[in-house]
Formats: C-alpha cells, sequence, structure tokens
C-alpha cells in the first residue's frame, strides 16, 4: 500500500487540487484511517489490485447519504421531489484514485463500471436517486464522460464541486 501514489505525473507542484490529491493517498496509505472507517462501518473501501506485481492500482470508498440538488438538476435529470425536502437519497463515492504508474489506460472508467454496478444493487435495496461524487476540478471532465451533472450546490470557483449522474442513467450504462 505505500506505494500507492495517485498524484498524476504532470501536476503542477503548486495546483489547488495538490492538497486533495495528497488526502486521497493518506487514505489509503495510513491504514488506520482507512481501516478505522471500514471497521465503523463508515465507508465501504474497494481495492483494484494488479495480481502479476503485487500492487494496488486503484480504489474506491462509498457510503449513503443524502444530497440537495437544485430544481435545474431535478428538472434536467426528471428527479422527484417529495414534499419539501430538498435533499434526496445518494450512493456517495468520497474515495476514488488510480495509481499514477497506471493513470491513462483507462483504468479509471473500468474501475467506474464497478462502482456504477454497485451503486445499482444498493438502489435495489435502499432508496437511492443517484451517485453523487465531490469532483475536484480536475476530474470535472472524467466524470462528465460518464454521465455526471453539477448538482448546482453552491461552489467556489478552483474548488470541487458535488457532481451526480442517476440511477436510471447507471442502469443504462451497465446494461450496454
Amino acid at each position: 500500500m505505500h506505494d500507492f501514489n495517485c498524484v498524476p505525473l504532470n501536476i503542477n507542484h503548486g495546483s489547488q487540487d495538490i492538497e486533495e490529491i495528497l488526502k486521497i493517498n493518506r487514505f489509503l496509505i495510513d491504514p488506520l484511517l482507512a481501516l478505522k472507517y471500514e471497521t465503523n462501518n463508515v465507508f465501504k473501501t474497494f481495492i483494484l489490485v494488479d495480481i502479476k506485481k503485487g500492487k494496488i492500482v486503484g480504489f474506491y470508498s462509498l457510503c449513503v447519504g443524502s444530497k440537495r440538488v437544485f430544481k435545474e438538476f431535478k428538472k434536467l435529470k426528471s428527479l422527484p421531489t417529495v414534499e419539501n425536502n430538498k435533499e434526496l437519497p445518494t450512493v456517495e463515492l468520497i474515495w476514488f484514485g488510480i495509481d499514477n504508474k497506471y493513470q491513462g489506460q483507462k483504468l479509471g472508467t473500468a474501475l467506474m463500471e464497478n462502482v456504477f454496478q454497485t451503486a445499482y444493487d444498493i438502489s435495489k435495496r435502499a432508496g437511492v436517486s443517484f451517485l453523487a461524487v465531490n469532483s475536484l476540478k480536475r476530474t470535472k471532465k472524467f466524470y462528465e464522460k460518464l454521465n455526471f451533472f453539477d448538482l448546482g450546490i453552491p461552489h467556489k470557483l478552483n474548488e470541487s464541486l458535488w457532481m451526480g449522474v442517476t440511477i436510471k442513467e447507471i442502469k443504462i450504462a451497465i446494461n450496454k
């Protein structure tokens, strides 16, 4: 685990995202942190391993929650409003990273297929409207290619933003 490093090789180390990316590394590398969340049933973490090399390629962590979404997102995605409730139930992608030695090989997209399948499976057992992710500015385009859309949660320019993809869209994607 100590070899895992998801900081892109081409990142400017003065960029605003670097601290957030280093947090992703720390989450996985610090055995007490990841294990603490797993043991206390806060997040469930899934790991992709290169069996031949015995190395962690990537990982993701999920939990369930709810997110406030604005009218534009609800309307665009045809999501219901339940009385005055502005929040909808979610599966949340809390941590996601691909080791920099494996980046650019479509492994992030492949791992997201697993995230989609897991979110869809959860939706069959509990109420879930969409999969949410707090995207870094530099990863926004990656999530947009997977049909994620800005939830409309206010965020400052140059900071991360909450994005979502509906369970209906996930079902279509996994049935292709």
